[in-house]
């Protein structure tokens, strides 16, 4: 059953109205009640009396607590709705002003990475051992000192990385 909140949201719109009439009826009485209790106790106070209704405050005062409830639980989302109208576009000028002075600087942030991704993807590089330069993979010594990459295996002559100390294939100690 299709309603105003949507295809999976249950139509509650009689419960609502009861919650609101019931709430109203039971925080007004609540509320007499209570005033009348109050009333009661102050007057006969005054008068050096005892009160001769005190009961009205434990029923009223429970009664208004309970009809307060009600009434919240029926108006619980048009309040949720004022409250978000109110709210969200002043969220939205908060985090517009904030983000208006990093905008740039997230734009260079993104194109930075996504540029250092695809330099990643198109070639590899190794690192030398000696004056940290990069070079390409296939390159066997440095371009800017000439200090060997790769160390090859005495063995079975497989090219290992220059700090390595035992052939990644074979095993064999390196010099």
């Amino acid at each position: 059953m299709e309603n105003d909140h949507g295809p999976y949201l249950k139509d509650y719109s009689a419960l609502k109205k009861g919650l609101i009439i019931g709430g109203s009826v039971a925080a007004g009485l609540g509320l007499l009640l209570t005033i009348v209790g109050f009333l009661d106790f102050f007057i006969g106070f005054q008068d050096m009396t005892m009160p001769t209704m005190p009961y009205l405050l434990f029923i009223g005062i429970p009664m208004f607590v309970a009809g307060v409830g009600c009434l919240t639980f029926g108006l619980r989302g048009s309040i949720s709705r004022f409250v978000a109208s109110q709210e969200a576009p002043v969220a939205k000028d908060v985090t517009n002003y904030m983000l208006d002075g990093t905008r740039g600087e997230a734009e260079r942030t993104a194109e930075a990475i996504s540029q250092g991704l695809a330099a990643r993807k198109g070639e590899e590089s190794v690192i030398c051992p000696k004056c940290g330069s990069k070079n390409k993979k296939e390159d066997k010594f440095c371009d800017r000192c000439g200090a060997p990459l790769r160390k090859p295996c005495p063995k079975c002559g497989a090219l290992n990385d220059s700090d390595a100390e035992f052939c990644s294939q074979c095993g064999q100690k390196l010099d």
